[in-house]
Order: structure tokens, then sequence, then C-alpha cells
């Protein structure tokens, strides 16, 4: 190609000479450059020199000089004498700088360098010329071979920059096009996706306005082979087809037919590929090849007479060929399509050491004793490949298979193992679905609901139209709440009653799936489930689950009134006996609230049951407390009280009962008792702050009622100081100033009247 575009600027040049040295030589009326010329233009270039030589030795200041150098530089390069020629160009080049020859010399001495296979000192000669500022037929001659120095120096970054100034700058040259099919050679290089998307765009280019027929084959055949090399087989098959018919005389043509035949058969149009095997030249290198792919071809549409045939000829004219396993085994695969499975076995049995073709000879020979009922030898073939050949096009369906055996054997391990290979490596095949339900069912007959779980989950979301679906959804829900993996499963269970309204399991799926709304949180939706089932006609043992999970949600979502009744109701029952602590609990509280006080006591009892834990426990008998002396029975409370503070720990019941039995034992006139009950109170590290100022307070009466004035005084002024109750502190205040004057300290006892009707005048309580 470079050649071509030298040649051309050559002519170019000549046309160029012969129409401005008519003038000179007029001008200069010297016969002798007359003479020189003319030879030159003869072609007769040593002669030519010779007489050029003569003139500048007689007359070197010529007023055309510039000329006769350049042309004496044009005869030596025509002679093969490079040095002269290059002394010639580099003078015209140098020395006359306003010659119009300059930039063609320096050109010319450029191409004598790539002529030389020195591409580094021609870069630089071209660059140099470039610089001069040529016209644009030089400047984009020089452009573009630059960038094939370049090229030849493996100068790649920088050949890139070359050659799109030609793509940029000089459209209507010449060169235009041949730097575009450069560049696409270039960004072809390598495996990077966009690089090569890239030389895609540039050989389109090329084919959708080429410049010549000639350019046009070859973009088209860098297109096809482009395709190629990608996997596109189809496209590439379709740019071979367009060369073919639009350049059937360019050489791209001939040399790609056994290409484009390969394209055919890889993009799967076999018909065209075998019109093409059919008028392929007969012998030659390719002979082997192109009889083998028309056997391909012939197998592949169902002629499996023909094929056979040329598979047989092939074997026996080229023995030796690379394609000569490979036709025996294609020979054997067109036995077995023809259901002659003992005949495919004889000829497979003769390639098992045959490491390419290994994975094919281990199917056929899998699939023909299959064929024959030979389990146990289709078995180790199907072992074999998935042992071997695991990312085979034939992995997928030889695991199955040997899945499919495993299951009948009962060895569900490795059965589920195989199975889910298939679905988890092809998920797209088609018997991933089967695989995946399969997988499952093995799975959990082995015992591992957890991957029975994946294996059914894998089916429900990838083929959802499949048949299997729905009993994967329910397997798979049952096995999720058995591991405790409530989204999930209320997912599916969600999904089966959605998709499935009709199913048989749909009573079952409404009360699971309320059981883990209500363990997500999401009441309303939950109720909604449950009621479902309580409305149906189904098991009794379901409708007791499904009205105790029902009050469960109803109190949850503050719909205490109903919620409260169920669960009373449920404490005679026995299925009292499922509620938990925290419920019954809840429900004290809230009977107390409602001054429900045997309710009350009813669903506290349940709570300091001996198979509690001491928390439920102590949390129960300070319930009881509280509804004990909300009703009045004062024995029962303190009673109640003290097992709380028996039971101990660091609970804010302790504090509260402590501060209760300290009330009490005050009321009872038992000051010293009350004492340690409220200094438990104070020191204990559950106390809140409105406890320990309670407890303060509490000190300070049980000093007073004891007469320790001093005492009661200072405990009444701490809470004062050191706490901010709006009804705690002014009766602290009030009782701090008794105590005060009591003990004869009168100016306390008025600067604690003084704070009080300044801090809190409007509740100044009475004091004793």
């Amino acid at each position: 190609m470079s050649a071509v575009a030298r040649l051309l600027l050559s002519l170019f040049v000549l046309v160029a000479l012969a129409a401005s040295l008519p003038a000179q030589q007029a001008q200069e009326g010297a016969e002798r450059v007359v003479l020189a010329d003319g030879l030159f233009a003869r072609e007769m270039f040593t002669l030519a020199a010779q007489e050029y030589e003569a003139v500048l030795r007689e007359e070197p200041d010529l007023p055309a000089a510039d000329a006769v150098h350049f042309r004496l530089g044009e005869s030596y390069r025509r002679s093969n004498r490079i040095l002269d020629a290059d002394k010639q160009f580099s003078i015209v080049f140098n020395d006359y700088p306003k010659s119009e020859f300059r930039h063609r010399a320096g050109f010319r001495r450029a191409g004598l360098f790539m002529d030389a296979g020195h591409h580094d000192a021609a870069v630089d000669l071209y660059r140099a010329v470039l610089k001069a500022g040529p016209p644009d037929d030089v400047a984009a001659a020089c452009w573009y071979l630059q960038g094939e120095a370049l090229l030849a120096l493996d100068r790649l970054d920088e050949a890139v920059p070359v050659f799109e100034r030609v793509d940029k700058e000089f459209a209507a040259s010449e060169f235009h096009g041949y730097a575009l099919l450069k560049l696409g050679h270039i960004f072809s290089r390598g495996t990077d996706q966009k690089r090569n998307e890239r030389a895609l765009d540039y050989f389109r280019r090329v084919a959708d306005a080429p410049p010549n027929d000639r350019l046009a084959a070859e973009a088209w055949f860098q297109l096809a082979e482009w395709y190629f090399r990608a996997g596109a087989f189809d496209k590439s098959s379709d740019a071979y087809r367009h060369l073919a018919k639009h350049y059937p005389n360019d050489t791209r043509r001939a040399e790609s037919s056994l290409h484009a035949a390969w394209a055919a058969h890889n993009a799967a149009r076999y018909a065209d590929a075998l019109r093409l095997c059919e008028t392929a030249p007969a012998g030659g290198a390719a002979a082997a090849e192109w009889l083998y792919l028309k056997a391909n071809c012939q197998r592949q549409l169902l002629h499996h007479s023909d094929a056979a045939t040329n598979y047989r000829l092939l074997l026996a004219d080229h023995a030796s060929s690379r394609f000569a396993a490979a036709a025996r085994y294609e020979l054997a695969l067109a036995l077995y399509k023809d259901g002659d499975y003992k005949a495919a076995i004889g000829e497979a049995e003769k390639l098992t050491a045959n490491p390419e073709l290994q994975k094919d000879i281990y199917w056929l020979l899998a699939e023909s004793h299959a064929a024959l009922g030979q389990t146990d030898d289709a078995v180790q073939y199907y072992r074999l490949i998935v042992r071997d050949f695991p990312d085979s096009d034939v992995a997928c369906d030889a695991t199955y298979r040997l899945a499919y055996h495993l299951q009948t054997r009962s060895d569900f391990v490795q059965a589920a193992e195989q199975f889910s290979s298939v679905a988890t490596r092809w998920s797209t095949h088609t018997s991933a679905p089967r695989a995946l339900f399969a997988a499952g069912y093995c799975w959990s007959r082995a015992g591992s609901d957890e991957k029975a779980v994946a294996a059914w989950s894998s089916l429900v979301q990838k083929h959802p139209t499949d048949p299997l679906v729905e009993e994967s959804i329910f397997q798979k829900a049952m096995s999720e709440v058995r591991l405790k993996r409530d989204s999930d499963a209320l997912t599916s269970l969600r999904e089966l009653r959605r998709r499935f309204p009709s199913s048989s399991f749909t009573v079952d799926a409404a009360y699971w799936e309320g059981r883990l709304l209500q363990q997500a949180e999401r009441y309303a939706d939950a109720e909604a489930s449950l009621r479902i089932v309580l409305e149906a006609n189904t098991r009794p043992d379901l409708q007791r689950e499904a009205q105790l999970a029902l009050a469960y949600v109803l109190q949850a979502q503050n719909k205490d009134v109903e919620a409260a009744d169920r669960f009373q109701t449920l404490l005679g029952t026995p299925a009292g006996d499922g509620l938990s602590e925290a419920l019954l609990q809840w429900l004290a509280q809230y009977q107390l609230e409602h001054k429900a006080y045997e309710p009350a006591v009813q669903a506290a009892q349940r709570l300091v049951s001996a198979d509690r834990a001491k928390k439920w426990q102590q949390a129960g008998w300070y319930l009881l407390g509280q509804a004990h002396t909300a009703a009045g029975k004062s024995p029962a409370a303190v009673a109640a009280y003290e097992m709380v503070v028996k039971v101990g720990g660091d609970t804010p019941e302790v504090v509260e009962a402590a501060l209760a039995l300290g009330d009490a034992a005050l009321a009872a006139d038992e000051p010293e008792r009350a004492r340690g009950f409220y200094e438990k109170a104070a020191n204990h590290p559950a106390g809140s702050l409105s406890a320990r100022a309670r407890a303060y307070a509490g000190q300070g009466r049980a000093a007073q009622s004891r007469g320790e004035f001093d005492t009661a005084a200072r405990y009444f002024m701490s809470v004062a100081i050191l706490y901010n109750d709006p009804i705690l502190v002014p009766d602290c205040l009030a009782q701090a100033a008794v105590c005060l004057t009591a003990a004869g300290k009168t100016d306390a006892a008025n600067k604690a009247l003084s704070e009080l009707k300044t801090r809190y005048p409007d509740a100044i309580p009475e004091v004793q």
C-alpha cells in the first residue's frame, strides 16, 4: 500500500517537472539542460545524471540550479545511487529554502531512508519537511509515510495522532483511506473493547465511502475479519459475502474464501457454507479442511449419509491431517444421529486417547450407551465429563443426567450437588427448572433445609412461569420457617397466596404469613392474614393458634380493648400457657390502668410462677403490689413488694418497691424500718433522679418522725437544691423550714421559706 502511494507521488512529481521545466529551459537557453531533461524524460537516468553533473560543474550558480540538483537527485535515485541522491536532495532542501522543489526534495530524501529501513531517521526527515510548510499534496504524503515509519518502529502511540492528522486535514488526499485502514489495524490490536470498537469504525468509514475498489475490498475484508475475531459470525459472513459479490476479482476475495465458509458455518448458515465448499479449489494445502468443513455442513443439514461419506473420504485421503481425529468423531456422531449406536461406539472408542476430542468422545459414548440401556457405562462417561470438562458445552447435560441416575439410586447428597451445579452454572438451560426442583427435593431428603431453600428459591425467581413454582414456593416457605428466615418465608407465603389464590396451601400460608408479619411488626397486614384463617373452615388447632396470634397483633396495634379481652379470656385456657412474659406484663399493666384490679392480679400471678425467669417474677410481684395497693389490700401489697426487694437485682422495680415499702412503714409508724427502705432506694444503681429525690424526701420524713430535725432538714434541703421537681421540691422546702424551726435555726428556716415563696409562689404547701 505504501509503495502504491509513493508511486503516485512520483508520477505527480514528474508531471510537475514536465510543467515547470520548459519554462526554465526557455529562460535559461542552456542546451545541455535540455539534453539532460530529454534523457531524464526517456528514463535514461545514468546519462541524464552525467549531463546534470556537467551543467552544475560549468554553471554552479545558474538561476535554475535548484531544479538541476533536484533532477540530478532523481536520476541518482532511479539509478540506485542512494547516497548520491540523498546528497542532492539535501542540497535542495537545505540550500534553496525558496525553491519550489525544496519540499519534494525533503520528501524524496525521507523516502530514501524509508526504503533503506532507517525508519527513525525517516520520521525526523518527514517532520522536517512538514515543519517547512509544504503544499497539501506533499504534506499529506509526509504525514501518512511518517505514520508508516512509526508503525515500523512499533511506536503505535505516536503513529495514531499522525494518521488522525491525515484523517482530519487531508480527507481529499489519496492517502486518506489508507490512513483510516492503518488506524483500524492499530486499534484492532489487543483485547480492549473500546479500542476495538474504534477500529471497527475506521473500517466502516472506508467501506461506506471508498476512494477506489482496492480500498473498498480491503475495508470489507478487514470488517469481515474483525467480526470473525469478535465471534460475530453472522456479520462476518455478511461482510465476506459483500466482498465476494462486489469485488470478485480482488485478491482478498480469493484468499478469504475458506474463512468466509467458516464464518457462514459458525453463523449456522450451513447451506451458504456448503455452497462455498462446493466451489472450493480441488487439492491444495487446504483440501482436508475444505472436506472437513463440507462434511460438517452436511451433517448440520441432516444429510448424515453424505456427511459420513465425506468424513470417510477425508480419513482415507488425509489420514495425517489435523482434521482426521475430529472427522472420525464427527463420523461417529453422524452414525449416532442415524441411530446406529453400536457403530458410533466403535468409531468413538478408536479416539479415546485423543486429548483434543476427549470431551466429545466421552459425550458420544455416554449417550450411545444410554441409548442402548447400558447404564453403568453411561454413568461412567457422564462422570468423566463432569470431572474433566466442567466448563464444556455438554457439561450441563452430562451433569443433569448423572444427577438423575444418582437420585434413582437414593444417593441424595451427590444427586443434589449435581442438580445444584446444573441450576447455578447453567441457569438459562432448559433443564434448569427441573434441576432446581430436584435439587431442593434431594437436599430436603438429605436433611438440609438451608440448601433446599436455595434451590427452590432459585426456581421461583428465575423460572416464574414453570409449573413447579407453586409447590416450590410452599416447600421453600416451610423450610424458611424452620430455618427462622422470617423475611424470606413471608415473601414466599405472600407470593404463594397472590399467585395461587386457589392453592390447597392458601389457609396455612395465611396463618404463617400472619405470624411472620407479626414478628416483622407489620401488624395491620398480620391482622388481615390471621382473620382469613379464622374465617376459614380449617383445622381446630390452626384456629386456636390463629386466635392467640391475632390477640398479640391487636395489642401491638394499640387495639387494647379487644386485645385485652382476648388475652384475659385465654388466661383460663391451656392456650394461655403460651402467653409471653412481656404480654402478661402488658396485660396486668393495662388492667391496672383501667382499674380492673382483679384481672390485673390474674395476669400478674402468671408471671410469679416458679418456672419464670427472676426478672419476670420480680416484674410480676411488683405489679401484684400495685394491684393490691390500688385495691386497698395493704398487707398483700407489702408482701408483694417485699418479694420484689428479696429477688433484688439492678432493676427499677426494686427501687420503686423499696419506696413503696418505706411509705408503708411510715404509715405504720415504723420510721426506723422506713429509713432502711429509703436508703436502699436512694443508693440503688437503677434508681432514676425522680426516685432518688423521693428517697431523700422519704429519709427526711423518717428522720422528722424520729425527731431528728437537723437530719431531716438536711435531707429536705438536699431535694430542694439538687432537684427541680415542681411538686416534691415545694413540699421539701416547707418541711425543711418546719424542721429548722424545730431545731431552733430560725434564720435558716426563714431563708427556706423565702426561697419557697420566690421559687414557687403559687405552690406553697401547708406545713405541719
